[in-house]
């Protein structure tokens, strides 16, 4: 996956979650730059060597069941794009802020 470097805190991040065998998934900018393999497992038919994008592993959520809220299922794509806007209002506040 791309060449972003993880940084510090983050790979602490993932430590912790080998350690419990837990799933993590971090993306920068809508493109995944690390899943460990407990999160690639129900992803599998993705090619990790290429880009792949949050849309793609949401796409999937759905289709596999694993996301079932719902107040998502009621339209995916709709909250989609509402989770994209808000994130983008949070972080461009963040700029503004800092």
């Amino acid at each position: 996956m791309g060449t972003t470097e993880i940084p510090a805190k983050l790979s602490d991040l993932i430590k912790i979650a080998a350690d419990v065998r837990g799933s993590i998934l971090i993306y920068e900018r809508d493109v995944v730059i690390f899943a460990n393999s407990e999160d690639r497992e129900p992803h599998h038919q993705h090619d990790w060597s290429t880009v792949i994008t949050v849309d793609d592993i949401f796409q999937v959520g759905v289709q596999r069941g694993r996301i079932a809220e719902p107040a998502i299922l009621v339209d995916p794509e709709a909250h989609l794009a509402y989770a994209k806007m808000a994130q983008a209002r949070e972080r461009s506040f963040q700029f503004r802020r800092n």
